[in-house]
């Protein structure tokens, strides 16, 4: 049997349009980013000087982000300081890398301790 011309365009429109516009957004945008990105100088760890702003000016920027639980993060554009939580720095090098009920390791010593209950696995990486 043949079907109405306007029922098998319908039937191309409902299930070939929101396949094709998956692909774009998930493809082929990304892909004509990077095609666009590629064109320019930024090496992709530097953050990016907005056209609008001169360079000193974007600098001095301090981004200040309140959570809902009351603590407050403080990022400066040009990385000169480290990012401050709740007024103090991030410590980089922390006396503890893990400290949990399940798992202890001081910061940098390689041996990490895993337990639970009377289990206990001690990982040398040294």
């Amino acid at each position: 049997m043949v079907q109405p011309r306007y029922k098998v365009v319908l039937y191309f429109a409902a299930f070939v349009l929101p396949a094709l516009l998956v692909y774009a957004i998930f493809f082929l945008f990304p892909f004509a980013q990077g095609i666009r990105i590629s064109f320019t100088n930024w090496d992709g760890l530097t953050p990016r000087t907005p056209i609008s702003m001169p360079k000193p000016e974007f600098e001095k920027k301090i981004l200040e982000y309140r959570a809902l639980g009351g603590d407050s993060l403080t990022f400066t554009a040009d990385y000169s300081r480290p990012p401050r939580i709740n007024g103090k720095p991030v410590d980089y090098a922390p006396p503890k890398a893990f400290d949990s009920p399940f798992i202890q390791e001081d910061w940098n010593s390689g041996v990490v301790t895993l337990q639970k209950g009377e289990r206990r696995l001690v990982l040398d990486f040294n």
